[in-house]
């Protein structure tokens, strides 16, 4: 090689290191300036070579540059991010200290332990009643109710997914049927690989409660425990039981790498966060960049719980939020009562005079019973995360408090709203902010998602009352909407969400350009009722179950084990004369030896005694019975409870899968169907309308059968919700599309005519002008030569 050719690869790798050479000088100079407070504390407490986890960013994004900056500092890499494009590198504290004095670095934060923030609550928020309602288009057309299972997708109808990042996922619960309901179910190591297993919740318990409450399918409590969302998919994504940056960074990047636009082949939509961090909104974190990423780059509502240390500032005096909670493209969930009477003690609150620390709006967070992962330490315990757990001795259920619990309502709302309005988007609407700072109405990455605009725009305020939690000093927010420190808008009522929903998305049949605004002005006009005649006499419902034996400990004895199954309600209408009940069952439980015989008993009057029971059935359900209703039986909602045996003779308490490195607990169980068939004693003279009472999820709707051998004539009516779309007229919404009355287009067009003629002509004669005045200066030149 000749002495040009080295001389100019020396010169070339010298400027290749100089950037890094130049800007790392001695650990003494560091910048703090880049820092998170919590690196800079760690620094502070660590001696020069004691091991740190740093994640760092650099301007514009990570190149080839700072990789070198990054190792010329004595670091190691593990891994990268890209959607915050993030770095994570480990290595000493001094090493760290170096780095921050690159030019090309944006931010640095230390990876840290994070927490877990911990039947009637879907009442209390009205989904039962959008579960129910029919949707009617304009044309006429009728579609089933929303329930997140039929999205409109290029064309397709698909079930809305919901990831939900936590501690994992028990989808071996008949609420979470693996590959039917949780259709992917990862947990990460250390290196960022995610392996797939049916059960990923093997220690705690907190993600598959969550799970349950954004889409479980109810089916081990007869529809009692149903999620909000029962129709949706779900991933799960197991962070650890020790939830710590990295893993939760890790978990957010590969949501990102999975959904999005044009490359979403699980159909993500949303993400649940119920865990978070104590301390300070700092923009720049990688959290912080990749909630917003998923937000404004791939149209996926990101939701996070708002924090359970409430009991630390009742008088917003202090920010005690999440705050990954308070990035804007985020949605902050604050816990309300189970019965939306108040808010809860313990769920955070913001400053009282700074609206951008607020909850942005509230969920039932009190005692919601969910479904329970197998043999895990919550299960075993009545206090976790300083957060009540009420063990009612339910083998498939439990209740936890926590604004944890509130957040996968909200998400599970949001999948409803993707069914109803597939086109939803990020809004030009920014979050609330009552700051100084005027470059906040400027920064696009402040605007907030429709799905939490139709939420805050859709939610029932919780007004000051005796010891309910509500602060005294709310305040005006979006469209004059009173909200406060400690619920934000308040409780979203989901009818009311799904309604504003359905007009926005009517509304951009006709014109794309629709928003939420346009759209609140005509959603409460698709709310309604309406009756359904048949004439026939007869009635039917049915519903389906499960019992179990189940051993609910995580040790191997069965000292635990209880017969469990849960009440059904059925509400008898008027005038009815006979009710025919079937019972169908077949033990299905993995034990190899199993007994099962059971039989219905039924509760009348809500008086908690046995008002009447049925002989034991064969496995067949061959046994049928009558009863006859007579008096005040009828008009009545019954309550229906399963009895009976159900036991194991195998004498395996437990099986070891070693190659999973998890423990499978066996239960007897058996699932089971009830047919109710009633007859109403109806002439033709009758006219009778059946007005449905306003339960829990676990009442049964009534459907029409082909009439009695015993009709005579006459027909029954039945009142329904709908939303009906038909009242809604999109051209009302386009007046800026339209010219202004009484001035005809073609005026338009004549004018604009005559107005570019009068230019031209102005135009030319100024040419002419001054190429006289040019000629003119020439000529005069050469007469003075």
């Amino acid at each position: 090689m000749n002495v040009k050719v080295t001389l100019a690869l020396f010169i070339a790798v010298l400027l290749m290191v100089s950037p890094v050479l130049g800007d790392i000088s001695s650990p003494e100079e560091m910048n703090t300036g880049v820092m998170n407070p919590y690196l800079r504390a760690e620094l502070a407490r660590s001696q020069d070579f004691d091991e740190i986890e740093l994640l760092v960013q650099f301007e514009g994004g990570y190149q080839d540059q700072d990789v070198r900056a990054i190792n010329a500092a004595g670091l190691e890499i593990q891994h990268f991010f890209t959607g915050s494009q993030a770095v994570y590198a480990t290595g000493p504290a001094r090493s760290v200290q170096l780095l921050s004095q690159y030019h090309r670095v944006h931010w640095m934060e230390v990876n840290r332990l994070l927490y877990q923030a911990m039947d009637e609550s879907t009442a209390t928020i009205n989904a039962t009643t959008t579960w129910n309602a029919p949707i009617l288009s304009p044309e006429g057309r009728e579609s089933s109710p929303i329930d997140g299972s039929a999205m409109l997708v290029n064309g397709k109808r698909v079930p809305v997914t919901v990831v939900v990042v936590d501690t994992g996922v028990d989808a071996g619960h008949p609420d979470l049927p693996y590959k039917e309901k949780v259709i992917v179910n990862l947990k990460s190591n250390t290196d960022f690989i995610y392996t797939e297993d049916a059960n990923t919740d093997t220690s705690s318990g907190h993600g598959t409660h969550c799970a349950g409450t954004v889409a479980g399918n109810g089916e081990a409590s007869s529809g009692a425990r149903k999620g909000v969302a029962p129709g949706a998919n779900l991933i799960g994504i197991s962070t650890g039981e020790a939830v710590v940056i990295l893993n939760a960074l890790g978990a957010l990047e590969w949501i990102y790498e999975h959904s999005k636009p044009g490359a979403n082949p699980y159909n993500i939509r949303v993400a649940s966060n119920s865990w978070g961090s104590p301390g300070e909104y700092y923009s720049e974190d990688a959290v912080m960049q990749v909630i917003r990423a998923l937000t404004y780059e791939n149209n996926v509502v990101v939701v996070f719980a708002a924090g359970n240390d409430g009991s630390k500032n009742h008088d917003g005096s202090i920010v005690t939020t999440n705050p990954y909670s308070l990035e804007p493209a985020a949605l902050s969930i604050a816990a309300i009562e189970r019965d939306g009477s108040g808010i809860a003690v313990f769920s955070s609150r913001g400053i009282a005079d700074d609206n951008f620390t607020w909850p942005d709006i509230g969920a039932p967070g009190v005692a919601i019973q969910s479904t329970q992962a197998r043999g895990t330490y919550i299960t075993a315990m009545t206090t976790y995360n300083d957060i009540i757990v009420e063990f009612e001795e339910e083998a498939y259920y439990m209740a936890i408090s926590g604004t944890s619990m509130a957040t996968p309502h909200i998400a599970g709302i949001a999948a409803l709203l993707w069914e109803a309005a597939p086109s939803m988007r990020v809004s030009s609407v920014h979050d609330d902010y009552q700051g100084d700072d005027v470059g906040y109405w400027n920064n696009s990455e402040t605007r907030i998602h429709e799905a939490e605009l139709i939420m805050k725009l859709a939610s029932r305020y919780i007004t000051v009352a005796p010891e309910n939690g509500v602060p005294p000093n709310g305040s005006g927010g979006m469209a004059g909407i009173i909200n406060d420190y400690a619920q934000g808008y308040g409780m979203v009522n989901v009818q009311d969400a799904v309604a504003l929903a359905l007009t926005l998305e009517e509304l951009r049949r006709d014109d794309k350009s629709a928003t939420v605004w346009d759209a609140l002005e005509y959603y409460k006009d698709i709310i309604s009722n309406r009756t359904v005649t048949a004439e026939t006499d007869t009635l039917v419902a049915e519903w389906k179950g499960q019992v179990s034996n189940m051993n609910v400990d995580s040790t191997p004895s069965r000292d635990r084990e209880v017969f469990k199954s849960f009440p059904h309600y059925l509400y008898i209408p008027p005038m009815t004369t006979t009710v025919d009940l079937a019972l169908q069952y077949s033990a299905i439980g993995p034990a190899t030896l199993q007994v099962t015989s059971l039989y219905l008993s039924i509760d009348y009057n809500g008086d908690g005694s046995v008002d009447w029971s049925g002989p034991t059935m064969d496995r067949s359900g061959n046994v049928e019975n009558t009863i006859d209703v007579s008096g005040e039986m009828a008009d009545q909602v019954w309550q229906f409870n399963i009895n009976g045996l159900l036991a194991s003779a195998s004498p395996i308490n437990i099986i070891n899968r070693e190659d999973k490195g998890v423990q499978d607990y066996p239960e007897a169980f058996a699932s089971y169907m009830v047919s109710a068939q009633m007859t109403l004693g109806i002439t033709p003279d009758t006219n009778l309308t059946i007005s449905m009472p306003r339960y829990k999820s676990d009442l049964s709707a009534l459907y029409f059968a082909p009439p009695s051998p015993a009709y005579i004539g006459g027909e029954i009516g039945m009142e329904q919700p709908i939303f009906d779309l038909g009242g809604i007229s999109p051209k009302e919404i386009a007046p800026v599309q339209q010219e202004p009355e009484g001035f005809p287009w073609w005026l338009v067009i004549l004018l604009v005519v005559i107005a570019i003629g009068i230019a031209v002509v102005v135009l030319r004669k100024r040419e002419q002008a001054i190429g006289q005045n040019i000629g003119e200066e020439s000529g005069l030149d050469e007469h003075q030569d």
